[in-house]
């Protein structure tokens, strides 16, 4: 009787501790492919695939083991994060300081001021966590954790996370449009999971010089921007103004081959058409965007 009662407590142990500390998948090489669209209140609407790839990690001067993803995504891949028992954290380039972004056990409804580029957290947008149940995600049955983040009435988006296979969700809308993604398929740690786009669909992004238009656009606070490189070059990627006067320089040094995406924090600016200009080798491009407050 003894015996049986040490070897069921044992399966207990086993099945509470690999349920609560599962980890955030990131580690290099593991992939996510996500479905992602817009659609409009006239009926028009848009969707794609794109893929976020664990490229790297990088050991900061805090001691921390940070991850590179690309490319980047204001809702939930940042290019520097790591994760531990309380969360997941992004490190902020501009403030030169980490954010508890995603909080495990923040309360439900509790809300949190962000800081995201914003060094000072006075004003900032504030995070809640909206949903912390369970969900089946490709045939397991697992933690399911919902946040959103608000930054105005028409500014805000929720994300979507497990910790076994990553953000399987998110939306956001502006003024003008409604845009969203869900978690089409996955690769970690060499396991595939769902369904994941064709290598040819990928190798063909970074075969060739790609510059897309920003979204959301027009835009009243953030808007981000994807671009493609085939070879490793100097790359320079700056804002102008319609007279031609240099707003901002968002990437200026060298970069290898692959798909890579850049945020444009339009809140100290005022309402009008600027240009980004992308420079890489001999490909040179650029585009209108509209910032409306």
């Amino acid at each position: 009787m003894k015996t049986k009662i040490i070897i069921n407590i044992s399966i207990v142990l086993v099945s509470f501790f690999s349920t609560t500390f599962a980890q955030f998948p990131l580690e290099v090489g593991n992939r996510w492919d996500y479905v992602e669209g817009w659609w409009d209140g006239s009926g028009n609407s848009s969707k794609d695939t794109v893929t976020y790839t664990v490229i790297s990690d990088t050991l900061l001067a805090n001691g921390k083991v940070y991850y590179k993803v690309i490319p980047e995504n204001y809702f939930f891949f940042k290019q520097l994060m790591r994760e531990d028992s309380l969360g997941i954290y992004f490190y902020d380039i501009y403030c030169d300081k980490e954010w508890l972004f995603y909080s495990y056990k923040l309360p439900l409804g509790l809300y949190v001021p962000i800081g995201n580029n914003n060094c000072d957290t006075t004003d900032a947008p504030k995070i809640y966590k909206s949903i912390d149940s369970s969900s089946n995600v490709f045939g397991q049955t697992v933690r399911y954790m919902k946040f959103s983040y608000e930054g105005g009435i028409d500014n805000f988006y929720t994300a979507g996370l497990t910790l076994e296979y990553g953000f399987t969700d998110w939306s956001t809308a502006d003024l003008y449009r409604n845009y969203y993604s869900y978690l089409l398929g996955c690769k970690l740690s060499g396991n595939v999971y769902g369904t994941l786009t064709s290598v040819n669909e990928e190798n063909h992004l970074i075969n060739n010089f790609t510059l897309k238009q920003n979204y959301p656009n027009p835009f009243n606070s953030y808007t981000k921007i994807m671009y493609a490189l085939p070879e490793n070059l100097f790359v320079n990627f700056s804002l102008y103004d319609c007279l031609g006067k240099t707003i901002m320089v968002l990437v200026n040094e060298r970069q290898g081959p692959g798909v890579y995406s850049v945020e444009i924090n339009g809140i100290s600016l005022s309402s009008g058409i600027y240009f980004y200009r992308l420079m890489a080798g001999p490909y040179i491009e650029i585009k209108k965007i509209v910032l409306l407050k």
